[in-house]
């Protein structure tokens, strides 16, 4: 367990600057979501541990 997390996600730009703000916000909607997860598992790991 290393205590960090690490991701990267890749978001399409547009001749729509609207198209290109919402893939932005989605990318980091998705990159939180992993990160998340990924906290919450090592949570669980060192809880265990314990």
């Amino acid at each position: 367990m290393s205590g960090t997390s690490s991701f990267t996600t890749d978001y399409e730009i547009t001749n729509s600057e609207y198209a290109t703000l919402a893939s932005i916000q989605s990318a980091r909607e998705r990159v939180l979501e992993l990160v998340s997860d990924d906290i919450r598992s090592q949570l669980a790991v060192f809880l265990r541990a314990r």
